[in-house]
C-alpha cells in the first residue's frame, strides 16, 4: 500500500530509514479522526470537567502531558 517507504542509512548501509509516506500520512489522519469521533461519542454524557479531570490522570498514568495517542 505504500504506507511507508525504506531508505539506507548513508552512514551504515546496514541500516534503514522507514517514513511515513504521504499516502500513509492520509491513512494516519484517518484513522486519527475516527478515532476522535468515537471517543467523543463515547464521552458525550460526561459533563466536561469530569472528561478533562480523566484525561489529566490517564496522562499522568501514561506519563506525559503531551498527547502521544489517543487517551480518551
Amino acid at each position: 500500500m505504500e504506507l511507508v517507504s525504506r531508505r539506507v542509512n548513508p552512514r551504515d548501509r546496514r541500516v534503514r530509514i522507514v517514513a511515513i509516506t504521504p499516502k500513509g500520512d492520509a491513512a494516519r489522519a484517518a484513522v486519527a479522526a475516527g478515532a476522535e469521533a468515537r471517543e467523543a461519542d463515547a464521552v458525550r454524557p460526561t459533563p466536561a470537567a469530569e472528561v478533562a479531570q480523566l484525561r489529566r490522570a490517564l496522562y499522568l498514568i501514561i506519563g506525559s502531558a503531551e498527547d502521544p495517542g489517543s487517551c480518551i
